[in-house]
């Protein structure tokens, strides 16, 4: 493998989803609804991605798909939401079908609708991380794992060259469970270029513990599979 310390810069790259818009028309929140036993279709386009913000399959208003079929507007299945989440969210397009069968059946004898609210939000990477070799202390690894950032309000310290010797640390890092992170990429760069990277999953991961073999998805090393659990660890 590769030795790490021969690059000048080691970047470590934090994914998040941004809420951007990403219409002409500058609408941001889509609602989609479908009457009972249809289906609702949502879709994003370009390199945007579905984020769920509600989801109602039941009624709670007699406009929506008009029926002389029972009269209740209290009606609301449980669990719509996480159900709509786990069939579209972070895809860029899905279909939900409207039916009893999907969500149950909150009100029988009433004629229910699915109406969904999102957004489609593009998928970025944000520097959060940067060590220059040469730049001394503090140590890489100490100021990962401490609490504090670092030049975080120094725009030479976010470049991809080391014109500044000094290392970078966003308070991002130590948010980290606030924000939907789906994947960690750490690169090292000579004279400003890409030389080596490693992605990893990022879901469901805290600051310390991203950095795993198990959590690889793609690398520029084709040795990774070679190296014991105990030499691949965040500390180094």
């Amino acid at each position: 493998m590769t030795n790490f310390l021969s690059y000048l810069i080691l970047l470590i790259i934090l994914g998040l989803f941004t809420r951007r818009k990403v219409y002409a028309d500058d609408t941001e929140v889509f609602i989609q609804t479908a009457c009972e036993n249809r289906q609702v279709r949502l879709t994003c386009y370009g390199e945007s991605i579905l984020y769920i913000h509600s989801a109602l399959y039941g009624r709670d208003t007699l406009e929506t798909c008009k029926s002389g079929h029972g009269r209740s507007t209290s009606c609301s299945a449980e669990g719509a939401l996480q159900i709509v989440r786990d069939t579209c969210q972070n895809q860029r397009s899905c279909v939900v079908e409207a039916k009893n069968y999907v969500f149950g059946d909150p009100c029988y004898g009433v004629l229910k609708y699915l109406q969904v609210s999102y957004t489609c939000e593009i998928k970025a990477w944000h520097m959060v991380f940067k060590g220059v070799s040469g730049a001394g202390e503090p140590d890489l690894y100490d100021l990962w794992r401490d609490d504090g950032s670092l030049n975080a309000l120094n725009d030479s310290a976010r470049t991809l060259n080391d014109s500044l010797k000094a290392h970078f640390k966003s308070p991002m890092v130590d948010r980290w469970s606030e924000y939907e992170i789906q994947r960690v990429k750490i690169a090292f760069y000579k004279d400003s270029v890409q030389e080596a990277y490693i992605i990893f999953d990022g879901s469901h991961t805290e600051k310390m513990d991203w950095f795993a073999l198990e959590n690889v998805i793609s690398s520029s090393y084709d040795d990774l599979n070679d190296q014991a659990a105990n030499n691949f660890s965040i500390k180094g």
